[in-house]
């Protein structure tokens, strides 16, 4: 115990190729600098297996809708982009590049309504 050194790793989509290595005395030291120097290194890469430009603002082109607002039905809001529907639920793409299945029953009628109209 003790001889490990921590360090955050992150890989492209492909799970190859490392971006950026962060030793954990850098993240203790200054961890926000740590976060904006990963920020701007991934900036138009693809991450999350998607297909993006930094050069051109428009969504990947597997995206039903790009990147908004979007509220349930108690009102709170989330930013996502829309992945893809069914009958009964939405698959989001949230932010962080993280996918998640969302009941349609459970946004409110707008943004039900702006789905199903996708």
């Amino acid at each position: 115990m003790g001889n490990t050194i921590p360090m955050v790793m992150v890989t492209t989509a492909d799970g190859n190729t490392a971006l950026k290595g962060f030793s954990y005395n850098t993240l203790k030291t200054d961890t926000r600098k740590a976060v904006r120097e990963l920020r701007k290194e991934l900036e138009g890469l693809d991450v999350v297996g998607q297909t993006t430009s930094s050069s051109d603002d428009s969504p990947p082109s597997t995206l039903l809708a790009e990147e908004q607002f979007w509220t349930n039905a108690e009102g709170k809001q989330m930013k996502a982009a829309v992945l893809s529907k069914s009958d009964d639920a939405v698959i989001f793409l949230m932010p962080n590049g993280k996918s998640i299945e969302y009941p349609l029953e459970k946004l409110s009628a707008a943004s039900r309504e702006a789905i199903e109209d996708l």
